[in-house]
């Protein structure tokens, strides 16, 4: 579902948005729903079960679920691990999660800074393959090569670009060590903050 092929609003009943808060309660078995997860999935607009409602807890709690709480980090990572079980033994893809996951990717993003930092967190990788190393680089050589590639670089390509390009090391291994490409480039001083 997910993409909301809106009636008029004001033909849907509160019995229509509450069977469908069930349905999808039930689908995921879940005690309670996210708004993320309902704009996934639910069959009508978020906006409209707030306005026939007043809150996103209260039409929750009239459909008999638990009101929606804060999220914890840990409950974040958790349903990473879940995922991770179902699809393979500590992997899982963006696109699996979207799939599998009770909540949206954003929320991982926002929460941990990407999507990469995530999966290190909860202690699973994405199942795309990196190319191991045959030895620890150090993060000074990693760096170098940052910067070597950043002086080569024509002036119209990016450094991302042309590291890929013409990079001595993958540019996983700079994901994976420095949390993100743009700390990378902070740690190399090739980008001021």
């Amino acid at each position: 579902m997910g993409r909301h092929k809106q009636p008029e609003e004001n033909k849907i009943s509160a019995t229509d948005i509450i069977n469908d808060l069930i349905r999808l309660a039930k689908e995921y078995d879940q005690n309670s729903l996210s708004v993320p997860l309902y704009v996934r999935e639910g069959k009508y607009s978020s906006v409209t079960v707030i306005k026939k409602f007043g809150t996103w807890n209260n039409a929750i709690t009239k459909a008999g679920l638990e009101p929606f709480k804060i999220l914890t980090e840990e409950d974040l990572l958790d349903d990473i691990r879940r995922v991770a079980k179902l699809i393979y033994p500590n992997q899982v893809a963006a696109s699996s999660y979207k799939k599998h996951g009770k909540y949206v990717r954003e929320t991982m993003n926002y929460r941990f800074g990407s999507w990469s930092n995530a999966l290190i967190k909860a202690g699973v990788h994405n199942n795309k393959k990196v190319a191991k190393p045959k030895g620890k680089i150090s993060n000074e050589k990693l760096l170098n090569d940052l910067r070597r590639a950043a002086i080569k670089k024509k002036s119209t390509e990016t450094v991302l670009t042309y590291y890929r390009k013409k990079g001595k090391h993958s540019v996983a291994t700079y994901y994976l060590r420095f949390g993100s490409w743009k700390n990378a480039l902070l740690m190399a001083g090739l980008l001021s903050k």
